[in-house]
């Protein structure tokens, strides 16, 4: 059974450049040549759980940067925050 669910926007403080971007991207769907999630649709588990599980595979091999971490957070929160079409 697929179950959607709306909620409120929600307002989120930016304190990061990368956060901002990850932010942008998420939030229009933008998607350059680096992007490694197709965020183009309207968010769901499978996506949602697809970056967080390649973050975790990132961290595991040594290469998590802060400013990785940070684009992908503001990219799974601007997704999400996308208005419903």
């Amino acid at each position: 059974m697929i179950e959607q669910t709306n909620v409120p926007s929600i307002s989120v403080q930016m304190e990061s450049r990368a956060f901002s971007i990850g932010f942008a991207a998420g939030l229009t769907g933008y998607m350059d040549g680096n992007q490694r999630h197709d965020i183009l649709g309207t968010p769901n588990e499978q996506g949602i759980v697809a970056i967080i599980r390649n973050l975790c595979e990132i961290a595991v091999e040594g290469w998590l940067s802060e400013e990785l971490l940070c684009s992908d957070c503001g990219l799974i929160a601007g997704w999400l925050s996308r208005p419903v079409s």
